[in-house]
């Protein structure tokens, strides 16, 4: 008897240091993840791989950040929760909209067309890769309207970079360029 009784204490040591060993990591890992990536991202640069003139000022620029003054307004937010596979990416991004006679959008370059911005989310799920060098986004539903970026990269100093393909309404007309916007966190609690 007391041979099962020792036993079922090895077992139940064994047990509990197992559970202890393998069931907190799992949090450790949540934990770890919050403290690294949760929160709000301001944006650091925003450069596109051509010069574009879409504030209609004559000077055409590869950075974002001098040709849409409410840039500044947009940011990156990642949300972490405990219990679940996947976690919240919301992207808040200046989109172009036009104030023109008909309400269409124009097809080309039209200096009568008025265009303002409003701040605009493109959110989806996602995890990390198991190096924690990028996340991978999933949507159940596609949405042209808000495309999910083409890549998102966790830099070594923990900033996030992102690529997207984008149409701009230039003063040369619409132009596809491909846009790598930096963040950095500037809240970490959600």
């Amino acid at each position: 008897m007391k041979r099962i009784n020792n036993y079922r204490s090895w077992f139940n040591l064994l047990f509990l240091t197992t559970f202890l060993a393998f069931g907190c990591k799992k949090d450790q890992s949540i934990n770890e993840l919050k403290q690294k990536y949760n929160g709000k991202y301001a944006i650091v640069s925003a450069t596109v791989d051509k010069q574009v003139d879409v504030n209609f000022d004559g000077v055409a620029n590869t950075e974002l950040l001098k040709e849409i003054t409410t840039l500044k307004d947009s940011y990156l937010e990642l949300i972490i929760r405990d219990n679940v596979k996947s976690y919240v990416f919301s992207q808040f991004w200046q989109n172009q909209y036009f104030d023109s006679v008909d309400g269409k959008m124009p097809s080309v370059y039209d200096p009568s067309i008025i265009v303002n911005y409003v701040n605009q989310a493109t959110v989806s799920s996602f995890t990390i890769n198991p190096e924690q060098s990028k996340l991978i986004l999933t949507r159940e539903n596609i949405d042209s309207s808000f495309p999910l970026p083409d890549s998102v990269e966790i830099l070594p100093n923990q900033n996030i970079k992102v690529r997207t393909s984008k149409s701009l309404y230039t003063s040369s007309g619409w132009q596809k360029v491909a846009l790598t916007v930096v963040y950095e966190r500037f809240i970490d609690q959600i």
